[in-house]
């Protein structure tokens, strides 16, 4: 038996027991029954490792939340896991292969719930809540004089990991209550916002800005003035501007006094007044109208014509009368030119004589000579 092992050691069990300790080497013990004990302990390895090779690893177990594919349990034969909708393999192995030995490889996995990220904070507000897994939910609120508005108040998390919804908006509700409308306007609030109401003469987003323009006083009305004289002196009266505000203004003309002497003809005065402050404007406008004294109108002679031509700018009238054929008039100093100067008086005379048949005009004539 001891030939039997030797040879058994050295043709079969070699590889097997070289992991196997030497107890041989003592010299405290008998060889033999050492040797023996070696054979042994290679047997029962080889056993297990070839002798004893499983037919099948059985099933692989199940796991929550979750599934496995694959149904050869032999060896070789491969299964593998995946989670459900909202959860993910946490920890274990997704694929696992059947050994000769009858176990399955590595370790079964664990499916957990998804985690979303960490949602931002929102300004002038908070997140109650701080479990991020799949399914759980976290709610926004608002500070004191704060409302949310837009977005969504509650946001689950989604199976791809995201969060529903957006997030919200904090809007202030007391927007007044830094006093933002100036110059005694009055605030109205709003959500996030609020306006002003300005006073008269304010505007602008806080009732900032001064739209008042500087008030004119006295503007003067058009002048007419008539003249013998080419020339004449005009007085007129300067205009007052004041700032409602009681600040400085700049008053400028086109003329420094308030006496002039003009031609004939018209001339525009012109007075502007500006605040600095606001570069807010005032103006007063007038004409300046010389002109000589006007012509009254002529009349048409019965029987004739009259024909006008105005001189320059309705400085002067020249008329000239004409009688139609066959008529005449009576006036034997008969002009037939009519002048109208600066005074306004016609010359020779205002009133033009009609015409009459000229076989009337003779009669008349002889009766008036035996008359003398």
């Amino acid at each position: 038996m001891y030939k039997y092992f030797t040879y058994k050691s050295s043709r079969l069990f070699r590889k097997e027991c070289t992991s196997v300790l030497p107890f041989y080497k003592y010299k405290n013990y008998n060889p033999r029954i050492l040797y023996i004990f070696q054979v042994c302990v290679c047997l029962f390895i080889y056993f297990l490792v070839h002798l004893l090779t499983a037919d099948t690893c059985g099933h692989p177990g199940s796991i929550s939340n979750g599934h496995f594919t694959g149904t050869n349990f032999s060896p070789g034969g491969t299964v593998t896991y995946s989670c459900n909708n909202g959860f993910a393999i946490v920890n274990g192995n997704e694929k696992r292969i059947c050994q000769k030995s009858g176990l399955w490889s590595g370790i079964r996995p664990t499916c957990g719930g998804k985690i979303c990220s960490v949602p931002d904070n929102i300004e002038n507000g908070y997140i109650i809540g701080d479990n991020f897994l799949f399914e759980s939910s976290i709610t926004y609120a608002c500070n004191q004089n704060f409302n949310l508005t837009n977005g969504t108040d509650t946001r689950i998390c989604k199976s791809d990991g995201t969060w529903s919804g957006s997030p919200p908006l904090c809007m202030q509700t007391n927007t007044c209550i830094s006093n933002p409308c100036k110059n005694q306007g009055t605030c109205i609030d709003g959500l996030g916002m609020y306006k002003c109401i300005c006073t008269y003469g304010w505007s602008g987003v806080h009732c900032q800005n001064d739209i008042l323009a500087p008030t004119v006083l006295g503007c003067q009305n058009d002048v007419i003035e008539y003249s013998l004289k080419p020339l004449h002196q005009v007085n007129w009266t300067q205009p007052v501007f004041k700032d409602p505000r009681g600040g400085y203004i700049e008053v400028t003309a086109n003329y420094d006094h308030e006496s002039q002497v003009f031609p004939y003809g018209t001339f525009p005065v012109y007075y502007e007044a500006v605040k600095p402050s606001t570069g807010l404007k005032s103006t007063c406008k007038f004409e300046i109208t010389v002109q000589p004294f006007p012509c009254s109108e002529l009349n048409i002679p019965a029987n004739g014509a009259r024909v006008c031509t105005n001189w320059a700018n309705r400085f002067g009238k020249f008329c000239r009368v004409y009688c139609q054929a066959g008529f005449s008039t009576i006036d034997t100093n008969f002009n037939s030119f009519f002048v109208c100067g600066a005074s306004g008086h016609w010359k020779p005379a205002a009133f033009l004589r009609n015409c009459s048949e000229t076989s009337v005009i003779s009669t008349t004539t002889e009766e008036q000579k035996v008359n003398k």
